[in-house]
């Protein structure tokens, strides 16, 4: 496996390479292209971490492109993002791959109500199904519960990906005040 090293160790790393070109040849485009460059590898690492819901690594990588460019304009809406997944309401349940309707509906009965302070359209959901047909079932079975536990008919949002085992993740973000 190839190791990128984007500032650490120091020596030898992408960001004294392009530091040392700036120094001795202050226009160089391509050294501030390749500085730029460093920070978006950063800013993909952080959103990555993100994903997975590693906060601690995402701030980390944000805390390194900082370094490397300060005022680079991908910075502040990443951190952001970080911050408004952090203080979201999140919820994730496991599903049981041989479950049957019922079963998956008592199972989504636990996601289905949205918490107080939140609304069904500030609401996203990530489904994990072993087949496409068994996510649409949980879509299916987890919209009609949501709609009638919240009384609303907002469409849910919903990110599917083939994978074992079945879950359902759902995010509520706060009401702007």
């Amino acid at each position: 496996m190839v190791r990128e090293h984007l500032t650490f160790p120091k020596r030898g790393s992408a960001y004294e390479i392009y530091t040392d070109i700036l120094a001795k040849n202050p226009g160089s485009e391509a050294a501030t292209r390749g500085l730029e460059s460093i920070v978006e590898q950063y800013i993909q690492l952080s959103l990555s971490a993100l994903d997975r819901r590693q906060f601690a690594s995402a701030r980390s990588m944000l805390a390194r492109a900082r370094l490397v460019l300060p005022e680079h304009p991908s910075i502040e809406p990443t951190e952001r993002q970080l911050r408004l997944i952090q203080e979201a309401h999140l919820r994730t349940v496991k599903l049981d791959e041989s479950g049957s309707d019922p079963d998956i509906a008592t199972a989504l009965a636990q996601i289905a109500s949205i918490p107080d302070g939140y609304q069904p359209a500030g609401c996203r959901y990530r489904i994990w199904a072993s087949t496409d047909a068994q996510g649409r079932r949980i879509y299916r079975i987890l919209t009609e519960q949501t709609h009638r536990r919240s009384n609303s008919s907002h469409r849910l949002r919903a990110q599917m990906s083939l994978r074992r085992p079945a879950g359902v993740e759902r995010l509520c973000f706060a009401e702007a005040g």
